[in-house]
């Protein structure tokens, strides 16, 4: 195969060697791990290209490099010169030159920054605009280089790190549709190029064109058993509601026959001190809807009650290593308490805990498992903390007393949300092969799996790499580059696929005049992204099989050597007693060796907040840590150009006198000064203070001076609802005074309300004038005539009493009318002694009531009237009115009928006999009178024992029913159902007898005195 022979055109500066001066030239092209570099060997006679020379070529010059064949010389690398090195011997003079790529300029810098919810591409344009300076557009219109990400990162901080690092960083952990993996590379023109991975393809054809080939395949990064680890925060038994907290343990409980409560699923609770009784409390719980309640009727010494894990899922303290739970118990027990636990061989450890409540919830925390066993007081040696089958709850008992106790909230915590995965198959060819990654990021098993299942995919296939070189390519104007994707086959090797060029070498070499191009290639699987947590940050070093982070939302940063271990001494750590696991989590000075140098605080952009750690070093108990002066009565907080916004605080004490003072600076006097008894205020400067709020005596509150309104009429002391009992004062000067209340004087008959000099104008009342026990002194005179009444229809004056003469102009007695105001007598009543005869003539019978007829009732009775309704009429009639009729009455109740047609034709009747046969159905009493619809027949009620009574279903008073199988769906029979409508137990035609639960013998326990069971 013939091609033209190479070509090449330098730049150093302003130096332009000419291509016969070149001996050697060699261009390598690297992308994301690398750089571009070059090395070029120069004639150099009579110090041509040496410094002070014709022509030198400086360290630090800008330059370009172009190879090619024929009239297509493309330009291969943007250079800088980093390296002049002189080589001559007593007859040759050479100059040797290198440098890299315009690349170089991302090792410059580093970065102190934090990006917030930041795509990836928006941090590497920051980067590439503001520390390295390269332009990413090309064209006009201009065409953007760094590709859009589909990863959006919540948080990366970082303190001096390199912009390689970050850049990297992006690239190995961003994804595009679904794929990890970002390629830069500073482009032959000086461009940066920010892209997906194999998203770009080589135009350039190695088809026979190949000279040699190296291929081999590499399981060196075969990973094929998987094992990832998210957060530390995971609680046992996983609550299905997504609490951070579980209390199935203490919800999804049934009763047993023995008593015990119990989970489908994970074990019991048990009583384990006698008479103790166990039940589901849904009225006092501290969280969810139900409590597990132990109740003690005897005393016992201490009430104990176990939970017992089912064989098989007894729970690891390692794995779990706190226990969890809220107790509450009633004054009849002490409060101290401790658990025993036991293992799976019997083997026992103990730990007592404080309780400081009664009757209200507590929650414990307890720390276990083999790194914590020194912190329980008793414990045999041998514990097996993996396998932990009981866990026993006691709780002692007052002296003869006994009582209840409550138990809610039950579970374990803080182990680590995990997941694996392997491949059979590759393991049965490589050898069982295991990585383990830990993701603080990852918050759930199914997290966790996805993520495991990504990183088999990637692992567990070997990857190929070849190498080829050729003198025979011609690429014409489209150079190779690293980060494209070209096509190679290799009928030998059966090698016929797309692979990615990880680096490109260009070697001229003037003697041979050939340009050998070798290309090292890569294939691996692609990086699939795990979906559910695709928009946090991530990244897997293929070359190390590692994760590199720094715990949730941080990421690995460079530090100087000689201070990671500084805060380790200093126990310096976060809220749940993580020790910083560098300077840029929490900060020190590495050079004076204080955690706290002269600046402190948080180094952020937007508002933040800085928390001073009061928990132990297990992150399980609140302590009151002090924060103190080195000096006692020195120190300033804050200053008068440095003042804090807020300050809260629960408690201010204040030591040696007492005084909090509030001054302006400078002045002699305060304006406020708060002491153990006393708030002043005065105005300050020269002024002492002059008016004051003080206490002089248990509730009692002194004012020097007014107490005045914010304004006139305004204000008030007191209110409706909380008054002041009583008010001492020499004057009170009212303008407008209103009562809710009464007014009565401290004495009685003592004081007057005005006097004979200053009286009352007038008096105006809703109400009664009680009695005046001394009388009245004068004339009661209305205030105008004939208008006011003294007394009422309803409301008379007992009795009246007048010695003088009684002026009425009309006379009412009783109710009636007696005399007139024309003086005319009316329904006056003459005694018996007045008439002589003993009896009024017929004539003088007052009138009777219209319809009314006078009836004589017999010797010895007067006569009366009355209504002769029902009383004459024919025999055809109603009885619907007889009531209270008496045999003696002139139509008598019970009398007889027969032959007779009675109507109506409904009688309505408690009881009733019929002596002979009857077949005729008659209407059916009333609801009242039978639990039976109106529409049932008399035959068919069972209140009337008829022959042919049909009864429908039996329900008895405690809702329990015995109904037709048939109704049911059963063969012909009789069904008994509880109250729920759920059939108990069936008696078919044949006589066969069928339970839906055991037959067992002796009877039930008797229920519980009020309460259902």
């Amino acid at each position: 195969m013939s091609v033209e022979i190479p070509k090449a055109a330098i730049v150093f500066g302003s130096v332009t060697p000419p291509q016969g001066d070149v001996i050697e030239l060699t261009v390598h092209l690297g992308c994301t791990k690398e750089v571009g570099s070059f090395e070029c060997l120069l004639q150099n006679w009579n110090k041509k290209y040496s410094s002070g020379g014709t022509y030198p070529i400086n360290v630090g010059m800008d330059g370009s490099i172009f190879i090619g064949r024929g009239t297509n010389v493309p330009q291969i690398i943007t250079l800088r010169v980093e390296s002049v090195k002189c080589e001559s011997t007593p007859t040759e003079n050479y100059i040797r030159v290198s440098g890299r790529c315009w690349g170089e300029r991302i090792f410059r810098r580093v970065v102190t920054k934090t990006y917030e919810n930041k795509k990836g591409e928006e941090i590497v344009k920051d980067l590439i605009d503001y520390y390295v300076g390269l332009s990413h557009q090309r064209g006009d219109p201009p065409v953007e280089l760094i590709e859009n990400t589909d990863t959006t990162y919540t948080k990366l901080e970082y303190d001096k790190a390199p912009v390689f690092d970050i850049l990297k960083y992006i690239a190995e952990s961003a994804d595009k549709n679904g794929v990890i993996g970002y390629d830069f590379r500073v482009a032959p023109d000086g461009k940066f190029e920010f892209f997906p991975k194999n998203s770009k393809a080589s135009p350039v054809s190695l088809s026979e064109k190949v000279e040699v080939s190296e291929y081999r395949k590499d399981i060196h990064r075969i990973r094929n058993r998987i094992e990832v680890y998210g957060s530390q925060d995971k609680p046992f038994p996983v609550d299905v509601d997504g609490q951070p907290w579980s209390d199935t343990l203490t919800e999804d409980l049934t009763e047993d026959a023995e008593g015990n409560l119990v989970h489908g699923v994970y074990g019991m609770w048990k009583p384990l001190t006698a008479f103790l009784d166990l039940s589901l409390d849904t009225t006092i719980k501290y969280a969810g809807a139900k409590s597990v309640k132990a109740h003690a009727p005897n005393y016992t010494y201490y009430a104990a009650v176990g939970w017992e894990f089912n064989a098989g899922k007894e729970i690891s303290a390692d794995e779990f290593p706190q226990m969890m739970f809220a107790i509450r118990v009633d004054d009849k027990h002490e409060q101290i308490g401790w658990l025993q636990i036991e293992d799976i061989n019997g083997r026992t450890a103990s730990k007592t805990f404080s309780l400081t409540k009664y009757n209200q919830w507590e929650k414990i925390i307890l720390n276990w498992g083999s790194r914590n066993a020194e912190q329980w007081d008793v414990y045999y040696a041998d514990f097996d903390w993996t396998k932990i089958k009981r866990i026993n709850i006691c709780v002692d008992q007052k002296y003869f007393s006994a009582g209840d106790i409550w138990i809610d909230q039950f579970h374990f915590g803080y182990g680590r949300w995990k997941s694996f995965a392997e491949d059979g198959a590759s393991q049965s060819a490589y050898g069982l092969r295991e990585f383990v990654e830990v993701d603080e990021e990852l918050v759930s098993d199914k997290g966790c799996e996805l993520r495991a299942k990504a990183l088999l995919d990637y692992f567990k296939s070997p990857a190929e790499y070849l190498t080829v070189r050729s003198t025979v390519i011609d690429y014409e104007d489209t150079p190779l580059l690293a980060g494209d994707k070209i096509h190679v086959s290799l009928p030998n090797e059966n090698v016929d696929s797309d692979f990615r060029i990880e680096s490109v070498e260009y070697r001229v070499d003037a003697k041979t005049q050939t340009l050998e191009i070798s290309l090292e290639l890569g294939k691996v699987p692609p990086l699939l992204a795990d979906y559910l947590y695709g928009s946090r940050a991530t990244t897997v070093t293929v070359e190390k099989l590692a994760r590199t982070k720094l715990g949730r939302f941080k990421l690995p940063t460079a530090m100087g050597e000689g201070v990671g271990m500084h805060h380790v001494g200093h126990e310096a750590g976060s809220e749940d007693g993580v020790q910083w696991p560098n300077q840029n989590a929490g900060g020190w000075d590495k050079i004076t060796g204080w955690i706290c140098p002269k600046y402190i605080g948080l180094y952020s952009d937007t508002a933040d907040i800085m928390r001073f750690r009061t928990k132990n070093k297990a992150g399980t108990q609140a302590l009151d840590h002090q924060f103190q002066p080195s000096d006692d009565a020195h120190g300033i907080f804050g200053a008068e150009n440095a003042k804090w916004k807020e300050v809260h605080t629960l408690y201010l004490l204040l030591y040696t006198d007492g005084f909090m003072r509030i001054k302006t600076v400078g002045e002699a006097n305060p304006k406020a000064q708060l002491s153990q008894d006393m708030l002043q205020f005065g105005p300050g400067g020269d002024a002492a203070l002059d008016t004051w709020l003080k206490r002089v005596g248990a509730g009692q509150l002194e004012i020097r001076y007014d107490l005045l309104p914010t304004a006139d009429q305004s204000g008030y002391i007191g209110s409706a609802t909380k008054r002041f009992a009583k008010i001492y004062a020499v004057e009170v000067a009212i303008s407008n005074m209103l009562f809710n209340f009464h007014v009565i004087p401290d004495a009685d008959a003592t004081y007057d309300l005005g006097s004979g000099l200053k009286k009352w104008k007038d008096l105006y009342l809703s109400g009664v004038i009680k009695a005046l026990d001394a009388g009245v002194a004068v004339h009661l005179l209305p205030n105008a005539s004939a208008t006011y009444d003294l007394g009422s229809a309803t409301k008379k004056w007992s009795n009246l009493y007048v010695n003088g003469v009684g002026d009425l102009g009309w006379l009412n007695v009783g109710g009636f009318t007696v005399i007139t105001s024309a003086r005319v007598l009316q329904n006056v009543a003459a005694a018996a002694g007045i008439i002589t005869s003993g009896r009024f003539p017929l004539a003088r019978l007052p009138e009777g009531t219209a319809g009314y007829v006078l009836e004589a009732q017999g010797a010895g009775f007067d006569p009366m009237y009355v209504n002769p309704n029902y009383r004459y009429e024919p025999k055809s009639h109603p009885h619907s009115q007889h009531t209270n009729i008496g045999p003696d009455d002139h139509h008598a109740r019970d009398h007889n009928h027969a032959g007779e047609n009675l109507s109506p034709n409904q009688v309505s009747c408690n009881t009733m006999s019929i002596a002979v046969g009857c077949n005729r159905q008659y209407t059916h009493p009333s609801s009242q009178q039978c639990v039976y619809a109106s529409s049932v027949a008399w035959e068919n009620c069972p209140r009337f024992y008829c022959v042919n009574y049909q009864s429908g279903d039996v329900l008895f008073q405690n809702k329990f029913r015995i109904t037709e199988a048939e109704k049911l769906g059963f063969k012909k029979g009789l069904a008994f159902l509880n109250p729920k409508g759920k059939v108990l137990m069936m008696l078919d035609g044949e006589g066969n007898l069928h339970v839906a639960g055991k037959v067992k013998e002796g009877l039930p326990r008797k229920a519980k005195a009020g309460v259902a069971s």
